[in-house]
């Protein structure tokens, strides 16, 4: 829903969403202590959720831009130049 406002407010706004591999995430989760089902099956459900949401919102806008987060680490200078 948020993502959905901006997008109205700012139509000409670069969106980058950089995605850190799901399991990397899920894990990262199951230590948050201010979740109340840190459950691998509940934190890998936030992470897939989040994702699509920020997709669905996003995804057809002529500038959005999805990045790996470990394509970013291995290769920095060919993920920015493919930006």
């Amino acid at each position: 829903m948020d993502l959905q406002r901006k997008r109205e407010c700012f139509p000409d706004a670069w969106y980058l969403h950089i995605v850190r591999g799901g399991e990397a995430v899920t894990r990262s989760l199951m230590r948050a202590p201010w979740l109340s089902d840190r459950s691998r099956a509940a934190c890998s459900r936030m992470w897939s959720e989040t994702v699509e949401a920020t997709r669905q919102s996003l995804g057809d806008h002529p500038r959005y831009r999805e990045v790996s987060y470990e394509q970013l680490r291995i290769d920095p200078v060919q993920v920015v130049g493919e930006l």
